[in-house]
């Protein structure tokens, strides 16, 4: 990558972060394209895993995983619905297939294994892909094993699809390396479109807000780090406030962790609380001992693990 692309190049991801987020990428694309570091290829499932920034690093949520392989049962799959968009994987850094392999491990089975090596990572159509994963591997879903050739007879491009794999724009890893923040921007342009990709939530900008926290524990002030987090625009911008004091206020990093983890595993990460109960949840006391705050976090545990509204306002 000559010098005078980089400047180009840089020139347009400053103006993703700072002015237009949009144009900006669009524009990043382009040159990438222009310069043959950006291309279209179709990949098979088995060599696509999800890259470690996926959703500022939760990563996916197997429980939309498998609505999906439901839906484009129902729907038909068509791989031009969606944008698929993914970066090469150096073959010496074993980081994505690390991260993947946790991910797997913590999904109960819910996941396709890692058997295959991971060439790419995907930055925008990671749930398409990891459902494409359950048919290539045969994994079990709704209690029996996926089949790609009982597929075939119903649906004959899903079923190929699953196979071989979709069309995917591929980015060099050349440009990660250049730029570090590529993948954080990439990935807040797909979310501020909200294609087939998954809908931001809460549990992503907790996530995020706790990638703030200090050395000492300590979140930075909310005015330093709103802009950044709310850059792409997501649907529940007046949650943020709300969560950020119960942070504040009683989300020890570990405990915050631990609850992350907790919620991946056994509920789904797109429940959506609102404003009222995290203010509620973030409401302070006389006596904020460390049962209280244990109390706290099981309660945004149960909340965000259970389908039906189990705990209210009031009871709070």
């Amino acid at each position: 990558m000559d010098s005078v692309l980089r400047g180009k190049l840089a020139e347009q991801m400053s103006r993703a972060e700072n002015e237009a987020l949009l144009a900006g990428m669009e524009n990043t694309y382009q040159l990438l394209r222009q310069s043959g570091l950006m291309y279209t290829i179709q990949i098979s499932p088995a060599f696509v895993g999800c890259h470690p920034q996926n959703r500022d690093g939760i990563g996916v949520d197997q429980q939309h995983v498998h609505s999906l392989v439901d839906k484009f049962q129902e729907s038909g799959f068509v791989s031009s619905a969606g944008r698929y968009m993914a970066v090469e994987v150096e073959p010496v850094n074993n980081t994505v297939k690390d991260f993947n392999e946790e991910m797997v491990a913590k999904s109960n089975g819910q996941l396709a294994p890692i058997k295959d090596t991971l060439k790419y990572a995907s930055i925008s159509g990671s749930h398409s892909n990891q459902a494409l994963r359950l048919w290539h591997y045969a994994c079990q879903h709704n209690g029996k094993p996926l089949s790609i050739d009982a597929l075939r007879v119903d649906d004959a491009a899903y079923a190929e699809c699953a196979s071989s794999g979709v069309m995917w724009q591929v980015i060099d890893h050349a440009v990660v390396q250049a730029f570090p923040q590529f993948v954080g921007l990439c990935q807040a342009a797909c979310n501020s479109v909200q294609q087939v990709s998954q809908v931001e939530t809460e549990f992503q900008l907790m996530h995020r807000l706790r990638q703030h926290v200090g050395a000492k524990g300590e979140l930075p002030p909310y005015a330093d780090i709103a802009p950044s987090i709310l850059r792409s625009h997501p649907p529940n911008p007046d949650v943020l406030p709300y969560v950020y004091k119960f942070m504040s206020r009683f989300g020890e990093a570990s405990m915050m962790k631990n609850t992350e983890s907790f919620v991946a595993a056994f509920g789904s990460v797109k429940n959506q609380l609102g404003a009222s109960v995290w203010d509620a949840l973030s409401l302070d006391t006389r006596h904020n001992n460390e049962d209280l705050v244990l109390w706290r976090q099981a309660l945004l545990k149960t909340m965000m693990t259970c389908n039906d509204r189990v705990v209210s306002v009031g009871d709070i």
